[in-house]
């Protein structure tokens, strides 16, 4: 299971972010401009490598709009993004051996949350597995 303190949603992958263009990312991250998110999650989902994950079947037209404009800025700065769809989910547990009877894939009774802020989250590798995230900035929206 995920530790509490690590769930986050994740709106746009980076990968590895060379040192050189944490500046530049920081400065671009902070002039964007947004409306809070609202995120229903009605979804429950095994992902490859044994994750669970609960996601927005329909992310809004706001969440829509901060992802195109985070990938714009990522492009700009000539860092690899993924090319998927805008999939906002948060990663519940990972590693699992097994596909939990309990966590096939279908609905989840509707968790709304506001996100009035978003943030450049750093990825460490956990000593058990799993990753360990640390806040490195955060912004307003609205």
């Amino acid at each position: 299971m995920v530790r509490g303190e690590d769930l986050h949603i994740t709106l746009l992958f980076l990968g590895a972010v060379p040192e050189a263009r944490l500046p530049a990312l920081r400065a671009g991250a902070a002039a964007l401009r947004g409306r809070p998110l609202m995120l229903c999650f009605d979804a429950l989902e095994c992902w490859q490598g044994g994750r669970v994950c609960a996601l927005v079947a329909a992310p809004s037209a706001t969440a829509q709009a901060l992802h195109r404009q985070l990938r714009a800025l990522a492009q700009g700065l000539g860092l690899a993004v993924e090319r998927r769809p805008l999939v906002p989910h948060v990663t519940l547990a990972r590693n699992l051996r097994r596909r939990p009877a309990r966590a096939r894939s279908g609905s989840l009774a509707p968790l709304h949350v506001r996100a009035a802020q978003f943030c450049l989250a750093e990825s460490l590798a956990a000593p058990r597995g799993g990753s360990r995230y640390i806040v490195r900035d955060r912004w307003p929206l609205g």
